[in-house]
């Protein structure tokens, strides 16, 4: 027994390391799959989305816009009402008119900013001080309800009747005379001077848009998320022939930044149309197609 065992001790050890070998190969498999295995990241419950609702921003942030008033400098200095001080407006807004459109009360829709879902923004005038706030969709006005937000008009529903306010028809007023330049032109607005560069005369640039209402037909400005962090804000709807279009925007264009400043907040875009009245050279970033690009203008 002991010759023949040490004759075929050879196979013994053969069916050894096939047993190690097998076992070897197991556990590195196990291995293997441990470390593909993809877990769920702590602190968050089984469908949860991955990316998180944007924070809202505190309503108190937004007192900047009215108090600077920059799309009627004539009314600089305003003040927002805050939240706890709004007080019944007396008036006749009361009740919805026969063809949907809000009766004249005591306040007035001053601009609108559109985003998605409860990124869009109404700015109302109310009272005799000519106040101005900011509503959100589904804040509630003079006992009724913003249900929805446009470009030049607001809804609210009141007692189940939706009333349309409308941005409030600007007073006609004499252009302010243009000063002949020589660079740019009188009666020229803006001059292209290469592919990314522009020269541009203010006087008649201002008198263009001169506020929020003349602003708001030029085009429409969009939030636009990238992972649904804030990315800038969308052009789209620009008006044939309008100063956007001569200054070189495209439909679809993506402002990034102006002056290097990030372009995210409502407020930043009104502190950009600032700059734009009072700088004499701006930078504005833009994504087109996936590229970014940067236009220069010169403003004389």
């Amino acid at each position: 027994m002991v010759r023949i065992l040490t004759k075929n001790f050879w196979v013994i050890n053969l069916l050894f390391l096939a047993a190690a070998a097998w076992l070897l190969a197991h556990l590195f498999i196990v291995v293997l799959q441990d470390r593909l295995t993809p877990y769920p990241k702590p602190g968050l419950a089984k469908g949860v989305p991955a990316v998180l609702a944007e924070k809202l921003e505190p309503y108190e942030r937004y007192a900047l816009v009215t108090e600077r008033n920059i799309f009627n400098p004539a009314e600089k200095g305003l003040k927002l009402l805050p939240l706890g001080e709004k007080k019944p407006i007396e008036g006749k807004a009361g009740e919805a008119s026969e063809t949907g459109k809000a009766p004249a009360g005591s306040y007035q829709l001053v601009g609108t900013v559109i985003g998605p879902g409860i990124h869009s923004y109404a700015i109302v005038q109310e009272g005799p001080d000519r106040k101005q706030r900011i509503y959100r969709l589904n804040d509630s006005l003079e006992g009724g309800r913003i249900v929805k937000i446009f470009r030049n008009r607001m809804v609210i529903n009141r007692q189940g009747k939706e009333e349309n306010l409308f941005i409030a028809a600007e007073k006609s007023s004499p252009k302010p005379a243009v000063i002949p330049s020589p660079r740019p032109p009188a009666g020229e607005v803006v001059r292209k001077l290469s592919a990314n560069r522009f020269l541009v005369n203010r006087e008649d640039a201002v008198a263009s848009v001169g506020n929020i209402n003349q602003f708001m037909t030029q085009a429409q400005l969009k939030p636009h998320f990238v992972m649904g962090r804030p990315g800038g804000f969308s052009v789209s709807g620009i008006r044939p022939g309008s100063l956007l279009e001569k200054l070189g925007l495209r439909n679809n264009d993506v402002i990034k930044k102006v002056n290097g400043q990030p372009i995210n907040k409502p407020e930043e875009v009104f502190q950009a149309y600032s700059q734009f009245q009072r700088d004499s050279n701006i930078a504005v970033e833009i994504e087109r197609n996936n590229r970014i690009e940067v236009f220069q203008y010169e403003i004389r």
